[in-house]
């Protein structure tokens, strides 16, 4: 499982790094949230986007990070096995509460 939680920590650490450079820099360049194929331009209130989905992408950020954490931490210690299932399950359903904020706020903005 120590794999699983190497990816889940960096997987967390990058939305609050992308979280970072939208909200502080107000760089969408290779942001999470947008399509891959998005034109940045096409964006109709930028500064907008931005105060929607940063705080969500924070949250997100933090909850994936600690669910991260708490699996390589139970892996070497074997202690945090019931936090470690409740993290998980919240990550998870951050995740689908997320996406589907996303995909409206992207069809809204785009």
């Amino acid at each position: 499982m120590e794999f699983f939680g190497v990816i889940t920590l960096l997987c967390g650490l990058y939305c609050i790094y992308s979280f970072y450079k939208a909200r502080v820099q107000g760089n969408l360049e290779n942001y999470v949230l947008l399509p891959k194929n998005a034109d940045i331009s096409k964006i109709k209130n930028k500064d907008e986007y931005i105060r929607r989905t940063s705080i969500p992408l924070l949250i997100l950020g933090i909850v994936v990070t600690l669910a991260g954490a708490c699996d390589l931490y139970n892996s070497q210690t074997g202690n945090l096995k019931t936090l470690n299932i409740i993290l998980y399950f919240v990550s998870v359903f951050s995740v689908i509460v997320f996406l589907i904020l996303i995909r409206k706020w992207t069809k809204e903005f785009l």
